[in-house]
């Protein structure tokens, strides 16, 4: 993956962080030899399992859906994580309070911007 040898690699998981833990991060090391400016969000930390709807997805890919969508053009992302594991914390989904988001980032010493200055839509 010679292509992608610096430059942001951003993976996003939304899944059941209780088994295979080992296997995830293993399978991300050996696909991603270069693990400088990488990016690993999970939806939950280790051991736990995030509340999710099976049509909607975890209420951290939720919140993090709204996210980009309301400032991809203004902020950037580092800041718009920040927002969604404050926003997640708050949140309650069946009784009880959704687990915290983990961001993992190897190398990445730049903000990343996905649409700098596009403005937004008039409809939001």
């Amino acid at each position: 993956m010679k292509y992608m040898k610096g430059k942001p690699k951003m993976i996003f998981f939304q899944g059941n962080r209780e088994k295979a833990k080992e296997e995830t991060e293993a399978d991300i090391d050996m696909e991603i030899s270069d693990a400088s400016d990488l990016l690993v969000v999970h939806s939950t930390t280790s051991g736990n399992v995030p509340d999710r709807s099976v049509i909607r997805g975890s209420r951290f890919i939720q919140m993090l859906c709204k996210e980009l969508l309301k400032n991809a053009h203004v902020s950037d992302l580092s800041t718009m994580l920040e927002q969604v594991t404050r926003k997640v914390g708050k949140k309650t989904f069946n009784h009880k309070y959704d687990k915290t988001p983990e961001v993992i980032k190897q190398g990445i010493s730049k903000k990343i911007y996905f649409l700098p200055k596009y403005p937004p839509e008039e409809n939001e």
